[in-house]
């Protein structure tokens, strides 16, 4: 079997229960599924990254498991901010139970605060300072990434190519427009992230992201031009095109997120990455995966990625072995 140039990422938001309500539940029960899945990436020696929000990383369950686990090198913590649930509790914003604010919603000064508030707790329970990060409801912007290389984080997985996400309202703002971004990492460009910076910053690893065919179901020849010319993607959606991402919804056949992978390996993408909340795994912790059923279907399919990147000949990295592999490399 051929090693593949791809490294393989996993990143899991590590983040409280049922986050999608309005205001959300706050638990943290879905912290007694991630063994189970932990154990799943063990067998095949993936190595995953879980982002932790503020309730996770002070989670008794989760921190006695993880700790181990990460001290033994079978995973990576990071950080993954949720603001409307971090500390400093006096620096809220108006109206901020009923919503949840984009961190760039906030001054720049409270974003740093909250920022080292949940690294300071990850410090306090794993004894690492977090590395890898990303932004809750994918809220990055240009001076958010500048506080996140202030504070010494090294690789950002927040921009998601293809997806406008301005009609999702934090507070006041809509999100951050990513219709351009570029699949490939980059360093990030302080004035404009979804521009490459000229020197190293925080390294930027996009989601895996690519326009299928919505009739064909293939991914086509204008699909391939828009990951090389990303001012292209509106062009592709004009054309009837989807963004199809490589994480497992219950409405995306695994045959298709056979052929996403396919389509990167093949052509020495840098980085295949598979995404998803560690509430997904709770029976009705997600509105995706709503009882024990539809779990077991998940993990099934989760499985089945994992047998075929593994006979692909996949690396299996961390965020932040692949900003050690990038940064050698570049």
């Amino acid at each position: 079997m051929n090693q593949s140039k791809t490294h393989f990422i996993i990143t899991v938001d590590t983040e409280a229960d049922s986050e999608w309500r309005r205001p959300p539940a706050g638990t943290t029960n879905n912290s007694r599924c991630l063994p189970r899945f932990q154990e799943l990436c063990e067998v095949f020696q993936f190595k995953p990254s879980y982002l932790l929000t503020y309730e996770m990383a002070g989670d008794p369950f989760l921190v006695e498991y993880l700790r181990e686990k990460q001290e033994r090198g079978l995973c990576e913590i990071g950080a993954h901010l949720h603001p409307w649930s971090t500390p400093p509790w006096d620096l809220r914003l108006p109206e901020e139970d009923t919503s949840s604010p984009y961190a760039y919603e906030y001054p720049v000064s409270v974003q740093e605060a909250k920022l080292v508030c949940l690294f300071d707790r990850i410090q306090e329970s794993f004894g690492v300072t977090p590395l890898s990060f990303k932004a809750g409801r994918w809220g990055l912007d240009a001076s958010h990434a500048s506080t996140l290389g202030a504070l010494g984080v090294r690789v950002d997985t927040s921009v998601c190519p293809g997806i406008n996400w301005s009609k999702s309202r934090g507070w006041k703002k809509g999100g951050p427009d990513f219709s351009n971004a570029r699949l490939e990492p980059y360093y990030l460009s302080y004035d404009d992230i979804l521009r490459a910076s000229s020197h190293p910053t925080v390294l930027e690893v996009p989601q895996t992201i690519l326009p299928i065919d919505r009739w064909s179901g293939q991914i086509k020849t204008v699909a391939s031009i828009s990951l090389r010319y990303p001012k292209t993607n509106k062009i592709a959606k004009a054309l009837g095109s989807r963004f199809v991402w490589f994480r497992p919804y219950p409405w995306t056949s695994v045959e298709t997120l056979k052929m996403v992978a396919d389509y990167v390996i093949e052509r020495c993408m840098p980085v295949l990455q598979l995404t998803f909340h560690s509430s997904e795994l709770l029976p009705g912790g997600s509105p995706y995966f709503k009882d024990e059923a539809s779990v077991e279907l998940l993990f099934d399919r989760i499985r089945q990625i994992f047998v075929h990147v593994r006979n692909r000949g996949v690396k299996s990295s961390s965020l932040s072995d692949y900003y050690s592999a990038y940064t050698v490399a570049s």
